[in-house]
């Protein structure tokens, strides 16, 4: 029943968008981090702790701005910054220079966290009280599907990618580069999509 609801599904696929997001950065950028740009592993762990934290301390102000405001602007400018912020790690992350691949991975996990709670709010208030159980039951269920389907096919495209560029004769970090620029390419069109949805929903 929630799922016929006009106002219901559409906040359901937007809080699947971010949890693909977030969920696929954190198996994606380690990889980037030590194959293309030879950090250790104890490094990359320590540079993507930031952005995680950010997206913890974004996701409490999230919460407070949807009290106050609702959907409108939170929503729109949430998937913006996301789709935004793969963009720019598609571009900059062939060129291997840590600090602005940090500085585009710190805007994308701060954007998740802006809106994947809000996300979550905006569908479920508009459930009638007894279709709620079912209603977090569906949230939940789909927000585990992303966080399987995510990483699945963000590292699938990185390893075409670095394949088809070591076929080519790159070099391993330059390969791991170009793999990681392609799936964030994807990412990128994937949040693009959430942006457009999340601005007629809001």
């Amino acid at each position: 029943a929630p799922i016929k609801n006009r106002l219901f599904w559409p906040a359901l696929l937007l809080a699947t968008v971010a949890m693909m997001s977030t969920f696929s950065m954190s198996v994606l950028l380690p990889l980037y981090f030590e194959g293309a740009a030879g950090m250790t592993a104890l490094s990359a762990g320590l540079v993507m702790l930031v952005p995680v934290l950010a997206n913890a301390g974004a996701t409490l102000m999230g919460g407070r701005i949807m009290d106050r405001r609702g959907e409108w602007p939170l929503l729109p400018l949430g998937f913006a910054g996301i789709a935004v912020g793969f963009f720019a790690l598609a571009v900059v992350s062939p060129t291997l220079s840590v600090p602005v691949v940090f500085a585009a991975a710190l805007l994308m996990y701060a954007a998740v966290g802006f809106i994947f709670s809000p996300s979550q709010t905006a569908g479920l208030r508009v459930l009638p009280p007894d279709q709620n159980p079912f209603g977090v039951a569906l949230m939940t269920t789909f927000v585990q599907i992303a966080g399987c389907v995510g990483p699945s096919l963000y590292t699938g495209i990185m390893s075409s990618g670095q394949g088809s560029a070591l076929a080519r004769g790159a070099s391993s970090a330059s390969a791991a580069a170009d793999g990681f620029a392609l799936a964030m390419l994807v990412a990128a069109v994937i949040a693009a999509l959430g942006f457009a949805l999340s601005f007629a929903y809001a």
